[in-house]
């Protein structure tokens, strides 16, 4: 099949266990902006980039065990991956707030850099920052 489906990715949905809670992280922690909060409590919308077409960041209230990850050779993967104009600022940031974020990785002659951090739920997020 050579025809084109889908136009752009749309949402990026990703669990919570206290709604309120991931809104307050996201937002305070990440500078995420709060589009809504859905009236029942089971998801609140936010984006990460104003721009109208980026991609929906919806935090999803559940009360099961999960993350948003899968496993790869039997470590755990991250499926969201945020880019970033300063890797080394977004590092310490994030570290000096208490964030669990793992060392800066530096690849194809320091053309690429990315780390691994993790939100209070236990999330794998990727923060990326390639230079090309």
């Amino acid at each position: 099949m050579n025809e084109r489906l889908f136009d752009s990715i749309c949402n990026v949905y990703v669990p919570v266990k206290d709604l309120d809670e991931g809104i307050d992280w996201y937002c305070n922690k990440l500078g995420f902006q709060l589009l809504f909060k859905e009236t029942s409590g089971r998801f609140a919308a936010m984006k990460v980039d104003p721009a109208p077409s980026s991609p929906g960041f919806l935090i999803v209230k559940t009360d099961d065990d999960t993350t948003a990850s899968f496993t790869r050779n039997g470590q755990s993967h991250q499926v969201v991956c945020f880019n970033v104009n300063d890797i080394e600022r977004t590092h310490q940031c994030l570290v000096e707030q208490g964030i669990e974020a793992e060392a800066i990785v530096s690849e194809h002659g320091g053309t690429l850099k990315y780390f691994v951090f993790k939100d209070l739920y236990g999330n794998r997020l990727e923060a990326l920052r390639y230079i090309g």
